[in-house]
């Protein structure tokens, strides 16, 4: 598991915050396996993306950030 993330660029003490666009099944299965590969500093957003949009937060696309889609996987 963690070469896996180590290929993705996702290691150290970077800030990750797994979350879902819906209710939250896979983004909590990213929050597990990262925890156990003993990355410090994960959270899990637990209402997700759905509320995010439904609050009318700012939605921002970070050019740089390293994302993972699972759906795609």
């Amino acid at each position: 598991m963690k070469r896996l993330f180590d290929n993705r660029g996702i290691s150290g003490n970077s800030e990750i915050i797994t979350y879902c666009g819906s209710v939250g099944t896979l983004s909590g299965l990213a929050y597990y396996a990262l925890k156990s590969v003993g990355l410090p500093n994960v959270k899990l957003y637990v209402r997700s993306f759905k509320e995010w949009k439904g609050l009318e937060k700012p939605i921002v696309k970070q050019q740089d950030a390293n994302y993972w889609d699972l759906s795609a996987e």
